[in-house]
């Protein structure tokens, strides 16, 4: 039955929209969801999650679920740049978290979320359209479903509506982004001959050009392609497939990973530059996910912070009654970890992105000097954003602490 007063209401049912209402309908909170999708789609991304999201996964007591259900274990990653390996690195043992990146077809693992909030307790409506929220001390949201606008309140509104999120705009939130330049371009192939346990990266850097390989098990591989936006017309659709397929072996890949293979559902692109909310809580709502912020998905972190922005609020709303403050709470936290991954995921794409001679003389001066020590790399992407961005860690990461001083100044690196 639906009613209309709730300690929550969530715009969104995905990955964070559910887990959130999961976790504190289990706390006790009466939670309302209010998910668009009828049937969840592909929306060709969101596959795989960087290891550092499984602790907050256990945490948050969806990791055995989503293995019992969708997921599968990577403990591998292979990075190559061009045609030359740089690393076969074993997650487990490498990582700050001890973990394997996390894999599963995105669809299915909302429809397993979404059920787990239901069984949780939580009110899930399919098919709701948030339309407007009314914003203060006691927020009310208008939804339309089946045709019929339906007013409830709540004490805080969670805009878990992703990228293009409506909260954001109802909510007047700032919103700040990256000069547009990269295109992300994804698809599902079946038949592809690589191993399942290990997701693969390739840095051309010829072209300023990614390709990344995840595996979903029995041989499914999402496949994502990443180019400037001056480069080419955006490739979407049927036609384009063999064109991401061809880029990808001129990037680097081996063509026989790609014999007997197809794909199997669409090829579709987006702009990928990282677009945030500075301060993500403002009178009554609070975004979390994609809504909040959204890395470039080709470095893979955004359900890692969707579960962390999860964590962190569901943490305050438990352990206060006042929840305005757990929201502002909440959103300068989210601020910190969210910069150290803007700032790094920028210094990586310096250093692995960058096509000419000045980016074929830093990766010369760079990549040496990280082969004799790991270490100047923090591994922020994969062990979490749980370190500082300071510009001693940045010289040091590009070499600079040990050019002269004169170099060091005509060759900084931002």
């Amino acid at each position: 039955m639906i009613a209309d007063r709730y300690d929550i209401v969530t715009i969104g049912g995905g990955m964070g929209g559910a887990t959130l209402a999961k976790t504190m309908a289990q706390h006790g909170a009466r939670v309302l969801v209010l998910e668009k999708d009828r049937t969840f789609k592909d929306r060709v991304r969101g596959d795989a999650m960087a290891p550092w999201g499984s602790p907050e996964a256990k945490t948050l007591g969806i990791f055995q679920l989503l293995l019992d259900t969708c997921a599968q274990e990577v403990p591998w990653v292979d990075g190559y740049l061009g045609k030359m390996k740089l690393e076969h690195r074993h997650l487990p043992t490498t990582t700050r978290c001890q973990s394997s990146e996390l894999a599963f077809h995105h669809p299915q693992m909302q429809e397993v979320l979404i059920q787990a909030a239901s069984d949780a307790g939580a009110t899930v409506l399919r098919g709701a359209v948030a339309r407007d929220v009314q914003t203060g001390p006691q927020p009310a949201v208008t939804y339309m479903l089946d045709g019929v606008a339906h007013t409830v309140q709540a004490r805080i509104v969670i805009g878990a509506d992703g990228r293009t999120s409506a909260c954001r705009r109802i909510g007047d939130f700032e919103v700040l982004n990256d000069p547009p330049e990269r295109i992300l371009s994804g698809v599902l192939m079946d038949g592809m001959n690589i191993p399942q346990d290990t997701s693969v990266s390739i840095f051309d850097t010829r072209q300023s050009q990614l390709v990344a390989l995840f595996p979903q098990g029995g041989q499914r591989v999402r496949v994502y392609f990443s180019y400037l936006n001056t480069a080419r017309p955006r490739l979407q659709g049927p036609k384009d497939v063999n064109e991401v397929v061809e880029q990808c072996i001129i990037s680097g890949a081996e063509p026989q990973w790609f014999e007997g293979s197809e794909a199997v559902a669409p090829l579709a692109s987006f702009p990928s530059d990282d677009i945030w909310i500075p301060h993500p809580y403002k009178n009554g709502i609070a975004l979390i996910g994609d809504a909040a912020a959204n890395n470039d998905p080709m470095f893979g972190q955004g359900m890692a912070v969707t579960l962390r922005d999860v964590r962190e609020l569901t943490d305050r709303l438990k352990a206060t009654d006042d929840w305005d403050a757990a929201g502002h709470g909440y959103a300068e936290t989210h601020d910190h970890y969210f910069n150290i991954i803007h700032t790094y995921s920028h210094w990586f794409e310096r250093l692995f992105y960058s096509s000419g001679k000045e980016g074929d003389a830093l990766r010369f001066r760079v990549l040496p000097l990280l082969a004799k020590d790991h270490s100047r790399m923090p591994d922020y992407l994969l062990s979490g954003p749980d370190g500082p961005v300071t510009e001693e860690i940045r010289q040091r990461m590009f070499g600079e602490d040990v050019l002269p001083a004169a170099a060091s100044s005509q060759q900084t690196i931002s």
